[in-house]
């Protein structure tokens, strides 16, 4: 089990209903949800995560106002505060490998804006060749059908919603593979007026 918590900024004055009818119902794709003042904590397998993760975010950006979503993905914790419910470990080729990519995920989960722009980080805790992993999955991301470059404390990526929100999956898959306990942070953005047209 892993988890994400996020938070989503409409930028309108109609802000609650763009949220609540975003997070609305994601329950139902098999996760544990938790809402609060602050932000959404979604609790459950990997794929399930991705799925909710990119319907929500679709909801909001199809409004056409400018959204952000800002999340924080976690793998292996060892200090959650109910338990273990996320114990360390690694994740291994083969489990990679029986993953199914998509499995059936809701037509609402590839309903998603031709272009975002997403900085995100990723933080192999607990391993002393960290810095060798996150460099690995940077340059994934160089390989991946996104633009890609570096940013200061982050990487930007820009492109396809779905490309978009693909490339940090793999990155995050992936680095489980090398540390039991894996953080990944993530704020992307949709229909921001500031966007480059080019």
């Amino acid at each position: 089990m892993i988890g994400v918590r996020f938070s989503l900024y409409p930028m309108t004055d109609a802000f609650v209903p763009v949220i609540l009818d975003a997070v609305q119902g994601l329950d139902r794709l098999g996760l544990e949800v938790e809402v609060d003042d602050v932000s959404t904590c979604l609790m459950g397998e990997e794929p399930q995560l991705f799925e909710a993760l990119r319907v929500a975010f679709g909801r909001a950006a199809r409004t056409g106002t400018h959204v952000v979503m800002v999340a924080s993905f976690s793998a292996g914790c060892p200090g959650e505060p109910e338990g273990d419910v996320c114990a360390p470990r690694h994740v291994t080729l083969a489990e990679l490998a029986q993953e199914q990519w998509t499995d059936n995920w809701v037509a609402e989960a590839y309903d998603l804006p031709e272009q975002v722009a997403c900085q995100f980080a990723l933080y192999p805790l607990g391993i002393e060749h960290y810095m060798d992993v996150i460099y690995r999955e940077i340059g994934g991301t160089k390989e991946a059908p996104v633009r890609s470059r570096g940013r200061h404390f982050a990487t930007h990526l820009a492109g396809d919603g779905g490309a978009v929100f693909d490339a940090l999956r793999t990155a995050f898959r992936n680095t489980r593979r090398d540390a039991a306990h894996v953080v990944m942070t993530a704020t992307i953005s949709a229909n921001s007026p500031s966007a480059p047209t080019a």
